[in-house]
């Protein structure tokens, strides 16, 4: 599956409703330029994600149910977490705010989902999106959890 997405700063959440709300708790277990393994426990399901790079917007995923053992053995291995709680906003396109929580309080960050590279290179951000990071390193999980905090905040700050 190919997942087309551009990426925004958010300051302050907007004032619409939130149609879906859960915390996820993810741990990085491999990454380099073109490929990214992740582990991903939320409410009662685990995952294992396999995403590479097409293009600063363009990622294929394979995505696979596992076991609570899975996911505990391979947390052992990971070099990174991230938890953070999604908010979905919108449907189509899909508009979710990623609140980071721990290490990287404080960032915020849209990721707004295309069904093809037209409608992303269209897209007119909400007027509640801040600056475009799509292609930077805190708008991947896998640049992310390598991050201190102080090099989260200096980029966040712009």
């Amino acid at each position: 599956m190919n997942e087309i997405e551009r990426k925004f700063l958010v300051a302050k959440l907007p004032d619409v409703p939130i149609l879906k709300r859960y915390t996820s708790e993810r741990y990085l277990l491999q990454s380099d330029k073109e490929t990214e393994i992740r582990i991903t426990h939320s409410g009662d399901k685990y995952f294992y994600e396999q995403k590479r790079v097409v293009s600063d917007t363009e990622r294929t995923r394979d995505k696979y149910v596992i076991s609570e053992e899975e996911f505990n053995e391979l947390k052992a291995a990971a070099y990174g977490k991230l938890v953070r709680e999604t908010l979905l906003l919108n449907e189509n396109p899909k508009v979710v705010v990623q609140v980071y929580k721990g290490e990287y309080e404080g960032l915020m960050r849209a990721e707004t989902e295309f069904q093809d590279r037209v409608a992303a290179d269209q897209y007119v951000p909400d007027t509640w999106m801040g600056r475009e990071i799509t292609g930077s390193s805190i708008a991947r999980d896998s640049s992310l959890g390598r991050m201190t905090r102080d090099e989260v905040l200096a980029q966040i700050k712009g």
